[in-house]
């Protein structure tokens, strides 16, 4: 005799229960993978940009080149330079990159964790002078170099544009 208000639910009904809501966690998950995917994809596809600009300036007898960055919007700053130069560079992300840096890496990218859980915070810039530490900051995940060459030098010179948005 079953009492009223009683919700007698079969098994096949539970596992059907079980079935979608296990089906809906791994959308969610694969959702998630796919737009941390397209960050890190995003961060690699600038720096080869970049590393494209930065060859067509040192191909060039002299240029000046404003370079606009783009980069997902939890990148802060990108830094630029060599960290055992030191110099008056002791900013948060000197302190911060100093303690990841591997090799002879001249660009990073601030803070190094948000870069793809720092697989992709550091690279090698070729063509480009070895300066001093100097970070470019981000706003919504853009900003402005420069990109110069003068008929004297071999090398491309990046310095940053301070420039409102």
């Amino acid at each position: 005799m079953n009492k009223k208000g009683q919700l007698e639910l079969s098994f096949g009904m539970i596992f059907s229960i079980i079935i979608i809501i296990a089906t809906i966690a791994v959308a969610v998950y694969f959702i998630f993978q796919f737009l941390s995917t397209s960050k890190c994809t995003n961060i690699v596809m600038t720096k080869s940009d970049l590393q494209s600009q930065i060859d067509n300036v040192w191909k060039s007898s002299q240029a000046q080149q404003i370079y606009t960055l783009s980069f997902p919007t939890n990148i802060k700053s990108i830094c630029f330079g060599n960290l055992s130069s030191g110099g008056s560079a002791y900013s948060n992300e000197y302190i911060d990159l100093r303690r990841y840096s591997l090799g002879d890496s001249n660009l990073f990218l601030f803070p190094s964790t948000e870069a793809c859980d720092g697989k992709s915070a550091q690279t090698h810039l070729n063509h480009i002078v070895n300066t001093a530490f100097f970070c470019v900051p981000l706003k919504e995940g853009k900003g402005k170099i420069m990109l110069l060459k003068e008929s004297s030098q071999l090398l491309v010179k990046i310095t940053s544009l301070n420039s409102t948005w």
